[in-house]
């Protein structure tokens, strides 16, 4: 084991039509076959790329966005990144999204103008200059659909279609749509949860919940510590939140792995009098088992010119606090 520490163009289009009347959304548009990977930004620009690529490929291009998944994007919830080494794949719009937007939930007006710029920039022209139309979605009875109704619509063609219905549709819905589901953890988060609370619960200490909006803040600086600082330590001073490092001098560590490397300052720890051993450190340790921290997130980069991976973990409420004890 290696050694750890802790602490390809495009063209864009504008034509688009739309009507709304006796209460059936409805519009006409026509659209390229989705056989490539369709990047789009949040002004309505496109890349196309032909084969699957990684998102960290797109990412390097545009360093101050994230890439979010349309088949992933739900209102009321914050858009969700993909992570660096997942495949774009054909068929697909995927949306970069400035870093700015990272904590803001998704709103109705925010997914109808993209579902909107999707359908305008998908416009495609035969030989001849005309455009062949084919119906973007249909929908029918929305005053007097049941529940199951409401959520039922007949798309074409692409993903996204369906957000541009969903946006569409609920424009002019009069009955507010259940709230989404919550996420589907990632094998990672488990792993990383189920680390953590394996060692909460040998100390008697509730367990841990995962926390999406610290996993995307983690993400971001892990990250940036790997593009811009050569995989370096964050600095964490100013942190509201309490946080782990690990550097390993290797290009991979799993999660549960990087977890018991903080786990083992549990030899250095002194419950009896809150104090850790002479000349040994054990605040990573503490903070994995604090009792009030309620909330996790993390996020792993690997470095490939150091040689080395980084992992990052935030915690809420944060934990160490002085004058406290863990447990």
């Amino acid at each position: 084991m290696g050694a750890c520490a802790s602490s390809h163009s495009a063209t864009m289009t504008k034509t688009t039509s739309a009507s709304a009347k006796g209460g059936i959304a409805c519009a006409t548009e026509s659209f390229r076959r989705p056989s490539s990977i369709v990047v789009m930004d949040m002004m309505g620009g496109t890349k196309e790329y032909r084969q699957p690529i990684p998102a960290s490929m797109v990412l390097s291009e545009n360093p101050n966005c994230y890439l979010c998944n349309s088949e992933s994007m739900y209102i009321g919830t914050c858009m969700p990144r993909m992570a660096d080494e997942e495949e774009l794949q054909p068929g697909r719009i995927y949306f970069l999204v400035p870093l700015s937007h990272f904590h803001s939930p998704l709103s109705l007006r925010l997914l109808c103008d993209l579902a909107v710029k999707a359908s305008t920039a998908l416009v495609k022209t035969n030989d001849n200059g005309v455009s062949v139309q084919r119906p973007l979605f249909t929908t029918a009875r929305t005053n007097t659909r049941s529940e199951e109704d409401k959520v039922k619509m007949k798309t074409f063609h692409h993903p996204l279609f369906s957000l541009a219905a969903l946006a569409i549709f609920l424009v002019s819905a009069t009955a507010p749509e259940p709230a989404p589901p919550p996420p589907t953890l990632t094998a990672a988060a488990r792993e990383f949860l189920e680390a953590h609370n394996e060692a909460r619960g040998a100390v008697g200490v509730e367990p841990l919940k995962w926390s999406e909006k610290l996993a995307n803040l983690t993400s971001l600086l892990v990250r940036y510590q790997r593009n811009k600082k050569g995989c370096e330590f964050a600095n964490l001073t100013a942190s509201k939140y309490g946080g782990n490092q690990l550097w390993a001098g290797m290009m991979a560590v799993t999660p549960s792995a990087a977890v018991e490397e903080w786990v083992k300052e549990k030899d250095f720890y002194i419950h009896a009098n809150n104090t850790c051993v002479s000349k040994h450190e054990c605040g990573v340790y503490t903070q994995v088992v604090w009792r009030n921290s309620t909330e996790l997130g993390c996020s792993q980069a690997t470095c490939v010119k150091e040689q080395a991976s980084l992992t990052i973990c935030f915690y809420d409420p944060p934990g160490n606090v002085i004058g406290e004890t863990p447990y």
